[in-house]
């Protein structure tokens, strides 16, 4: 047996070996770089209440989309009422509001309840134009509201909703759904479509 040709393979498989750790560790650290660039720079896929994908990047910041499309579903929510549906409204809106801010709501609901049940009232809600501040987790909606009394159409309106979230982590939640006047409007965007007369 040859003793040194032994000693000599196993310094070359030593050496092979040595490479190949440095190679392994220079591979893991890079990998690890790399995957620290992309979760920087990944976006996270999220359906809130919306029928539409919409992402929110690895910082959290608000997409206006998905702002604009939570805030078309709340609005949905809370002014298309009917005395049939408002207890369904009210399972809903807990799901989607700040809790604090629900309780406050559930009082309107309820009072609200009660009266489109004694009037046989219901409403509709026409949204036609949005106005989204993502930085400030803020959406205006201008709209119509139909309202119904007994089966007979009695009364159509013109309103703004403003609309404010909270966020935290990745989950945005609505803090309040109030009406204002046009003169408290934020929004530029936020005014009534014109129709042109000739079609």
């Amino acid at each position: 047996m040859d003793f040194s040709k032994t000693q000599q393979e196993r310094k070359l498989f030593a050496s092979r070996l040595s490479v190949m750790t440095v190679v392994a560790a220079v591979s893991i650290g890079t990998n690890a770089c790399l995957a620290m660039v992309l979760v920087g720079q990944s976006r996270t896929l999220i359906v809130p209440t919306i029928p539409a994908e919409v992402s929110i990047d690895a910082y959290g910041a608000a997409d206006p989309l998905y702002l604009e499309r939570f805030a078309r579903d709340a609005s949905f929510l809370f002014l298309n009422r009917s005395p049939e549906t408002l207890l369904y409204f009210q399972r809903e809106a807990q799901k989607i509001m700040e809790p604090t801010a629900y309780q406050e709501m559930l009082k309107i609901l309820v009072k609200d309840r009660q009266e489109a049940m004694r009037e046989n009232r219901s409403q509709a809600w026409f949204p036609n134009d949005f106005y989204v501040d993502p930085k400030t987790l803020y959406v205006e909606i201008r709209g119509v509201v139909r309202i119904e009394q007994g089966g007979q159409y009695v009364d159509a309106q013109n309103k703004i909703y403003a609309l404010t979230f909270s966020k935290n982590g990745q989950l945005v939640r609505l803090r309040s759904i109030t009406e204002i006047a046009a003169d408290e409007s934020r929004g530029e965007k936020v005014k009534p479509i014109q129709l042109n007369s000739e079609g």
